[in-house]
């Protein structure tokens, strides 16, 4: 999407041009599938998160740590939830996403808060992206009218192809960066995303005779519940939200949740309980925050820091594979290593 245009050098300028509304031209829904896979009862999704590479960065040591946990996750896709970059050129952008095609595994990408911290225009890099082909599956309309500049889906179908029924759908969307304008602080979703979410919902349930889709999200930043949420397993006030169980360090917030202070109208998260589809949500951001929360069937999960850039703890580094069955129950897997390794 066409939103953000500002070529953004510096983190005040981030803060100050990052524009706070959305117009374009509408699509309909089935433009915004990037891509199909076949489903499979044990579809192994790798997410990474907080990669944060620039031009000063030795590539090759980060790649090296990023592979141990690539090559162990085994994953049928990745998915890197955001803050790809902070202070990356063209060629370093280039760089990152040859690695991660290099595995021979479908991959894909949202965005974060840091990523327009970049020497070039984030339409270049979504524009770069939407003609990678390869192993890459993304989809940005660069000219539509949902804010942001990742939102789309990619479906899990009966045998792989995009005439097949949809037994699973991932979808990615874009948390956005700033908003300084009716708002101070981390931007949230918008409510034309929050619609958008909803007409795909909608669409995929239609087009799948009337059954509902169950579907699992991707984005950066937290929804302002992550922290009700947490709230409420770790005080055990109500029975119905808790701490995931079988999930290593499930239960850890090391840091603020990050969000917004606020939602735009009544929030993504609100549609998401009043649709009832989305069974996962899965952010970044929080590079030391591990928590997992069962929110009354709703998973509300951060990934896990991909490297040691910007801050990290040093035990708390590596990746995530996150799968969903066919009877709606979620498997998390937790990968922690260390650059010593």
């Amino acid at each position: 999407m066409n939103n953000k245009k500002t070529v953004l050098f510096l983190p005040i300028f981030t803060l100050l041009l990052s524009s706070c509304s959305a117009s374009g031209k509408h699509y309909e829904c089935k433009e915004y599938v990037a891509g199909t896979l076949k489903f499979k009862e044990d579809f192994r999704i790798l997410q990474m998160t907080d990669v944060h590479l620039g031009n000063k960065d030795i590539l090759e040591k980060h790649f090296d740590f990023m592979s141990k946990t690539i090559n162990e996750a085994h994953a049928d896709l990745i998915v890197v939830t955001g803050d790809v970059f902070t202070f990356a050129d063209k060629n370093t952008a280039k760089s990152v996403f040859k690695f991660f095609d290099s595995f021979n595994t479908p991959w894909t990408m949202t965005w974060g808060n840091h990523d327009e911290q970049t020497y070039y225009d984030i339409d270049w890099m979504t524009g770069y992206l939407n003609n990678y082909g390869s192993n890459c599956i993304f989809k940005d309309l660069q000219d539509d009218d949902v804010y942001g500049n990742a939102n789309f889906v990619i479906n899990l179908t009966e045998d792989g192809t995009a005439t097949s029924a949809v037994k699973q759908q991932l979808i990615i969307m874009d948390s956005n960066r700033y908003c300084y304008k009716a708002f101070s602080g981390y931007d949230a979703i918008h409510e034309d995303q929050v619609k958008w979410y909803e007409d795909m919902v909608n669409y995929t349930t239609a087009q799948n005779s009337g059954t509902v889709v169950p579907s699992l999200a991707f984005f950066h930043i937290p929804f302002v519940e992550f922290q009700d949420a947490y709230k409420k397993a770790k005080e055990g006030t109500d029975p119905k939200v808790k701490f995931v169980e079988g999930v290593g360090k499930a239960d850890l917030l090391n840091e603020d949740i990050c969000s917004p202070s606020f939602n735009y109208g009544e929030g993504l998260y609100k549609s998401i309980k009043k649709l009832g589809s989305t069974k996962g949500v899965f952010v970044g951001h929080d590079h030391i925050n591990t928590c997992c929360v069962d929110d009354d069937g709703l998973y509300l999960c951060y990934g896990i820091k991909a490297t040691t850039r910007v801050y990290y703890d040093e035990e708390l580094m590596g990746g995530q594979v996150v799968s969903m069955d066919s009877t709606n129950k979620i498997s998390i897997e937790r990968y922690f290593h260390t650059y010593d390794e």
